[in-house]
């Protein structure tokens, strides 16, 4: 019984698991901004941990207009303070030209809350 799991998993291994895309292949082939069309770059950006709060306004703009600006990487709702410490960074790709926009929109809502 245990050499035919194995056998079985074996030939998964060869045969299966190379027809599945891979996050990594996903991510190449996606390197351009949709909004921009611009490759986009690598950069290792803070994890924010806890509950993110953003106006509507915001969401809003950041789908639409600077989808790909990836200035920080969002962390689990609860941590502990060794999650906290070992993961500090994280490798996001991102469109310079979303994080300008992003960058033009804080400014111009500065007086808001988001």
């Amino acid at each position: 019984m245990c050499v035919r799991r194995c056998v079985v998993v074996l030939l998964l291994v060869i045969f299966i698991f190379p027809l599945v895309p891979s996050w990594s292949g996903m991510a190449a082939a996606l390197r351009e901004c949709e909004v921009h069309h611009v490759p986009l770059q690598k950069d290792h950006v803070r994890i924010s941990h806890g509950l993110v709060l953003m106006s509507r306004a915001h969401y809003e703009a950041l789908k639409v207009q600077f989808p790909n600006a990836n200035t920080s990487a969002r962390g689990s709702c609860v941590s502990s303070p060794i999650t906290r410490f070992f993961h500090r960074k994280r490798t996001v790709y991102f469109c310079p030209l979303c994080r300008d926009a992003e960058t033009h929109w804080r400014e111009e809502h500065a007086d808001e809350r988001y």
